[in-house]
């Protein structure tokens, strides 16, 4: 026989259930037609094609090899320059989170942008690389605008998971604001989503980096907050949180009986 109180809580899960499921199908059909299909769909680990051919703003052809020549790691973004709005607040966030990057933490890394619109110019690519470099004021970093083909455009989307939209009517592209971190070899290793936050730049380029950049501090503080895919963001890890701190205390215990020790040493000395 079934209780009262068994029957109020099956009840209440379905309803709750069935709540959740309506609103999650009324925003489903909610949302734009235009807009289905455009998302990420993360891909960690592909390998970008370096051999793709792109045109940098001086209008020279060059593949994206040339930009991992180094052992560099390589900051991603995918806009248009004609973009009325989401380009811009994109990239702003991502200068704003540069910005405030250690002193000479840009010729650790690269950046790139490329247009996804192959009907764009190497002289609209320089005109936006000349005005986001004066608006980061850094000579350390390193920052290309580049355009290309159709085609080129579409592999390296598709290798990224990068979906985007054309409205010819507008002539305007439906897009996602993701930056991809790719490692010295090309292959993506995270995804961050807005905002950019200056931590979290620093942490997915020491992971790019295969370990090679940032100090050991860093990585102990890194140690205390975990990759959250679905966000695109660094969120606090608890265990990552405690372990530090137990690292740190057994520092402070060691350096204090360090002290000791010396001070004690001394004394025995004086009267001896």
């Amino acid at each position: 026989m079934i209780s009262l109180n068994s029957l109020i809580q099956s009840l209440t899960f379905v309803l709750c259930t069935s709540f959740f499921l309506g609103t999650f199908a009324y925003a489903e059909e909610k949302l734009p037609k235009e807009l289905r299909g455009v998302e990420v769909k993360q891909k960690l680990g592909a390998r970008i094609d370096l051999t793709l051919p792109f045109v940098d703003h001086k209008g020279k052809e060059r593949t994206l090899k040339s930009y991992f020549a180094d052992n560099k790691p390589v900051l991603l973004t995918l806009n248009y320059y004609n973009c009325p709005m989401l380009c811009t607040i994109q990239l702003n966030s991502l200068v704003d989170a540069m910005k405030k990057l250690p002193k000479g933490y840009g010729k650790k890394f690269r950046v790139v942008t490329v247009s996804i619109n192959h009907r764009e110019d190497a002289k609209l690519a320089a005109a936006k690389r000349k005005n986001y470099l004066k608006q980061l004021k850094r000579k350390d970093i390193e920052w290309e605008f580049m355009t290309g083909k159709k085609k080129h455009i579409e592999v390296l989307s598709k290798t990224v998971g990068f979906k985007y939209r054309y409205l010819p009517k507008k002539k305007q592209y439906l897009h996602p604001a993701v930056v991809f971190f790719v490692t010295p070899d090309g292959k993506v290793s995270q995804y961050l989503g807005l905002p950019y936050v200056t931590r979290d730049v620093k942490f997915a380029l020491v992971t790019a980096s295969k370990g090679r950049l940032g100090s050991i501090f860093e990585k102990l503080i890194m140690s205390c907050f975990i990759y959250n895919s679905t966000d695109g963001q660094y969120t606090p890890y608890a265990y990552g949180i405690v372990r530090l701190s137990g690292v740190l205390t057994v520092i402070v215990l060691a350096i204090m009986l360090l002290l000791f020790w010396t001070r004690e040493r001394q004394r025995v000395e004086k009267m001896t």
